[in-house]
């Protein structure tokens, strides 16, 4: 396997999200042919509400926790920091409109690697010539939406799944590239991601080491797949009553 230096690859990933900033941060390091990286604002304005909306969920001591983790992320800048060591574009936008305009006006773009909460149109998902990749912490055939890895803990599956799949225009219904699973050993939440992450940053970087795999995309029933919206409050205590546990 060689790693082919000729793609035009994007990698965009919202700004608010210390996870996403580390799964590429390892990712970049190991994959210095990027293009070019992206972040993007997320949909989901940070506001009052939010914030007490992420207090009452998470409680007090994991919500210090993912505002230091978050603070410490933007204050320190890494993908940036590394993207400028390896000489890759680094850019910003604060307006995802901008960001769309761009991906548009771009030629030659081969693929764009995506873990964005913004619905992508198909004018924008036509635009690479091998399409857009995303990150999915859940098995496809079960769990599309949002905070995969919680509902599948708080539904006590016996597996964690990692998925990287070809976006379709719909959410979460795209072709398989990459699927790894691993059994749920009931670590505590923050922990669970961190590790499916980690297995996601190998994948990707294989992927890039064998390009041909995204080529080839394996198509799944999606039958009886639920698309899980944001959990609420209450969802959040019945996790913590069967004894799991976010830090």
């Amino acid at each position: 396997m060689t790693q082919d230096n000729n793609k035009k690859i994007y990698v965009v990933y919202i700004n608010n999200n210390f996870f996403y900033e580390k799964l590429f941060l390892d990712f970049i390091k190991k994959s210095p042919n990027i293009t070019k990286v992206i972040s993007v604002p997320s949909k989901n304005k940070l506001n009052i509400g939010k914030l007490i909306y992420y207090l009452k969920f998470y409680k007090l001591k994991a919500f210090i926790y993912l505002s230091f983790k978050n603070l410490i992320c933007s204050y320190k800048k890494e993908v940036k920091k590394e993207c400028i060591k390896n000489k890759i574009i680094y850019k910003e936008y604060n307006n995802f409109n901008e960001f769309r305009d761009e991906v548009l006006s771009s030629d030659n773009l081969d693929l764009i690697i995506s873990t964005i909460d913004t619905k992508v149109d198909e004018a924008m998902l036509s635009k690479p010539k091998n399409g857009w990749l995303n990150v999915h912490c859940g098995d496809l055939r079960k769990y599309r939406g949002i905070n995969s890895p919680f509902w599948t803990m708080l539904h006590d599956e016996k597996e964690l799944t990692m998925t990287i799949h070809l976006m379709s225009f719909e959410y979460d219904k795209g072709p398989i590239v990459i699927e790894k699973k691993i059994i749920n050993k009931k670590l505590k939440f923050f922990k669970t991601i961190k590790t499916l992450f980690s297995i996601a940053s190998e994948e990707l970087t294989s992927l890039m080491l064998d390009y041909n795999k995204i080529l080839n995309p394996k198509t799944i029933d999606y039958k009886r797949s639920k698309y899980f919206s944001e959990p609420k409050i209450e969802d959040s205590e019945k996790f913590l009553k069967k004894g799991l546990r976010y830090i």
